[in-house]
This record gives structure tokens, sequence and C-alpha cells, in this order.
């Protein structure tokens, strides 16, 4: 009765331990590096190691649509023949709609662009039509789609060009002349102030400002 005991207890002891112990064996070898292959070339040959592949698609700034970008176990670590293997599959890269913007104020338009995690960089330009502060136009254009991060032009309005004109020479003129010269030449005339002067110059401009030289 003992003996028998004895050898159903060993018979126990190898049904517990030898699978654990043949589980252990084998030999381990570096994972190979799948990062940059293309996943469905990968599984679609058989694999001189058995392993098991298990996909997970995500969004990658690094690899483009369908290549691996990442692996579990990472490349060179110790694994075993048959081994599972978890790979992340590039779905491209995260895109973001730019914002119609054009015609807001500079100061929403800037803070719209900046929640959808661009970067905004404020340009200042002249328009005939468009007023002073607003958004004239983004560069890319609103409703493109655009990686997250991307610079964007902000095209903001400084109201219409302004236009210099040249001013007119109106010294030795009589105050008269010179009065319908300064508002030919589309000025509004100033202060007139009386100086002394030499005889012959009564009645005349001895001197203006701004002077004939600048332009306004």
């Amino acid at each position: 009765g003992v003996a028998v005991t004895f050898v159903a207890a060993i018979i126990v002891l190898c049904v517990i331990f030898i699978p654990r112990l043949l589980g252990s064996t084998g030999d381990e070898f570096p994972c190979p590096n799948y990062v940059g292959m293309d996943y469905e070339a990968l599984i679609a040959e058989k694999n001189e190691y058995d392993f098991t592949f298990e996909p997970e698609y995500d969004y990658s700034s690094e690899q483009p649509r369908g290549m691996i970008f990442e692996q579990t176990p990472a490349a060179e670590r110790k694994v075993k023949r048959g081994a599972v293997i978890k790979v992340k599959v590039s779905i491209g890269e995260k895109t973001v709609q730019v914002p119609v913007v054009s015609g807001y104020d500079a100061t929403k338009a800037k803070a719209m662009l900046e929640n959808e995690g661009f970067k905004v960089i404020t340009v200042e330009e002249s328009s005939e039509d468009i007023a002073s502060n607003l958004i004239i136009r983004p560069d890319p254009a609103g409703g493109s789609n655009m990686p997250a991060g991307t610079e964007i032009k902000m095209f903001v309005s400084t109201g219409a060009p302004t236009e210099y004109l040249e001013i007119p020479d109106v010294t030795k003129c009589t105050l008269e002349d010179a009065k319908r010269l300064i508002e030919r030449a589309g000025f509004t005339v100033g202060t007139v102030t009386e100086v002394s002067s030499s005889a012959d110059m009564k009645g005349y401009v001895v001197s203006q400002s701004p002077s004939a030289s600048a332009k306004t």
C-alpha cells in the first residue's frame, strides 16, 4: 500500500512539474526588428520563428499608413520560438481641419487656430476691402486638413494702403496762390502765421512746414 501511494505521488509530481520544465526549455534568441516593415507583407509570409502577431492600429507621424512603428517585445529582447509579438501599425499621420477664419477678428481667429493645435504666425497686410484687424486669409487655407502643430500664417488687414502725396513748394507764392496749390495737391491749409520779413516779401510765403521735400 505504501509503495502504491509513493508511485501515485511520483506520477502527480510528474504531471505538475514536467510540463513546466519542458515549457522553460527551448533556446531564446534576440527578437527581430519589425519597425518600419509593411504589416500586410509581414503576415503574408510564414515567419521562420512561428511568431503570432497581434496588431494595434494607431496614428503615427513617423511611419506611413500600413507600416509598423512599435513592437513588444522590443527588437533584440530575448524571445522563444512561437512567441506573441504585439505590433503597432500606422494609420497615417493625424490631421486637423484648418478653421475658416477669414473675416474674423484677429484675436478670435488666433484663438480658434490655437485651440486646434496649430502654431500661429501673424502677418500684417494692407487691404482695400477688409477692415483693419480682420483676417484676410489663413495660409494654408481654411477647410484644408493639416497635421496638428502645423504653422499657420494668419494675414491680418491693416486697412487700405496709405497713399503718400508730394507736398508742393509754396514759398515765394502769395498766400492765395499757396492755398490754391496746397488744396489742389490734396492737402488742407493749416495755421497761417504772419512773420516780419523784408519789404519785397510782404504778402508772400517765406517758409512752410512740412517742407516741400517731405511726403505725407
